[in-house]
């Protein structure tokens, strides 16, 4: 049974427009990301951003608490084209809306968008991701801050909140064991890295420890668990995929378990 907790993350074709002036950040990297394109005026673009450091922007203003996110989500919603939200049901916002958040940034935050962006009935979304294969490093020997997304990974919320019936998810689940040693390395573009309390880090990847499950299964190694995923490809192909994330899980490690899903042609992957 669908929950209206779950998010629900499918296939769709629908190109990406990029928007001129955006805060830079460094995006999450994947391998199954549709290419994007251009806005006009015939496609604008919908946009929230989330920051290294967890603030949540759109239009230029942070939104700093739930009644204001709720408030621009509702403007978002208001100046989408509309159509039906399912074959008889009643008209929603039939455009996408671009998540696009720092590589670092905590995924509850998308998490948090997508849920309230729900309530608006939004039901279409871009996850902006940067393409691997064109990843490039500063003058610091950190990955470059980007203003427009190179890819996204699409999403869709299911559009009857009534659920559906069909067979049990396959759970897996990510929590973060070790937090690992804090980083502050120095963007050339941007310099989030310390100084205000609060401020995000990145993590060293040699002490950060996350561990992984898929029913009695559990490994701290995450290529471990992406072979086991590799073993129950024709499972993950055929039967909705319920992805567990633990607080803390960074916006980089939930993209790579979706992006890794989808390689393994999860097309029906849902998020609670």
């Amino acid at each position: 049974m669908m929950t209206s907790n779950l998010i629900a993350l499918t296939l769709l074709a629908a190109p990406l427009p990029v928007e001129d002036e955006v805060p830079p950040m460094v995006l999450p990297f994947a391998t199954t990301g549709v290419e994007d394109w251009a806005p006009t005026e015939e496609r604008p673009r919908h946009v929230i951003h989330v920051t290294i450091d967890g603030r949540v922007l759109a239009g230029g203003e942070e939104l700093k608490s739930d009644e204001a996110l709720d408030a621009a989500l509702k403007k978002i919603a208001a100046s989408m084209q509309r159509a039906p939200l399912f074959e008889g049901g009643p008209e929603g916002p039939a455009e996408p809306l671009l998540v696009r958040a720092d590589i670092v940034a905590d995924f509850d935050h998308v998490r948090r968008i997508l849920e309230r962006g729900a309530a608006q009935r939004i039901t279409t979304y871009h996850l902006a991701v940067g393409d691997a294969s064109k990843a490039r490093l500063d003058d610091t020997g950190c990955l470059a801050t980007s203003r427009a997304p190179q890819q996204y990974l699409p999403l869709s919320l299911p559009a009857n909140a009534s659920g559906q019936e069909g067979p049990d998810p396959t759970v897996l689940t990510a929590s973060v064991v070790e937090q690992g040693n804090k980083l502050e390395p120095t963007r050339l573009e941007a310099k989030p890295w310390s100084g205000k309390a609060g401020t995000r880090y990145r993590r060293d990847l040699e002490t950060r420890v996350l561990s992984y499950g898929s029913g009695e299964f559990a490994t701290n190694d995450r290529n471990g668990f992406v072979q086991r995923l590799n073993g129950l490809r024709r499972v993950l192909s055929a039967r909705p995929v319920q992805l567990a994330l633990g607080d803390g899980v960074s916006v980089a490690e939930a993209i790579h378990l979706i992006d890794t899903l989808r390689g393994l042609g999860a097309q029906d992957i849902r998020l609670r």
